[in-house]
């Protein structure tokens, strides 16, 4: 972190983690971030074994997985101008609500079906493209020059954990109560970054 700083003078991992803890759309950037990465990981390692449950062939759970990615990065440059254009804090409440409607579309379709499946992931992938660019946007917008590099590292940190821990957990989910609740509290948990703007929007009002 710290680019262009001797080394002596830039922010210790200490002093990134009290900088970003105290900032209000700091938190609300890794939010978003951390929340997207958990639902399309969570959702996304147990969906392969979800679709072989239903006799699915290798190759329609490849298409799957393909047409996931797309959401994921295609859209990118078009999420990019509605961030430039909109601000990050709508594309980063949409990207929720895009989150949660693929969680349960993807949760609610049965094993041997794979309609809902396809745009469910395709969602996914989406939402998530909202949470990283609007996220990492505004996380970037919020702090110095001379930050920014530490503390963008340290979201990304957290973000790949999170998700890691997601991937491990969301195997026990499901062997334990299955794909479908599995599918369905991640959606919820997905619409943690909307809920978080729209609080911020009532605060702000009703302060005015």
């Amino acid at each position: 972190g710290g680019v262009g700083l001797p080394a002596e003078s830039r922010p210790s991992l200490r002093a990134s983690v009290r900088m970003l803890a105290g900032s209000s759309p700091g938190r609300l950037a890794v939010l978003g971030m951390v929340a997207g990465h958990v639902v399309m990981v969570g959702i996304m390692t147990m969906t392969p074994l979800h679709m072989r449950d239903g006799n699915h062939d290798l190759q329609v759970i490849g298409f799957v997985i393909s047409f996931h990615v797309i959401g994921m990065y295609a859209f990118s440059p078009v999420v990019g101008w509605f961030v430039d254009c909109l601000g990050s804090r709508p594309i980063l409440a949409t990207g929720g609500v895009v989150l949660f409607i693929g969680a349960e579309l993807a949760s609610r379709t049965q094993a041997e079906h794979s309609l809902g499946i396809y745009v469910g992931l395709f969602l996914i992938g989406l939402g998530w493209s909202c949470g990283i660019i609007a996220g990492s946007t505004l996380l970037t917008g919020s702090f110095p020059p001379e930050s920014r590099v530490q503390v963008q590292g340290l979201a990304d940190l957290v973000m790949t954990a999170s998700g890691a821990v997601a991937g491990l957990i969301s195997g026990i989910i499901v062997t334990w109560v299955g794909f479908r609740p599995l599918g369905h509290w991640s959606g919820v948990l997905g619409l943690a970054p909307t809920a978080a703007v729209l609080f911020d929007r009532v605060r702000t009002r009703l302060h005015l």
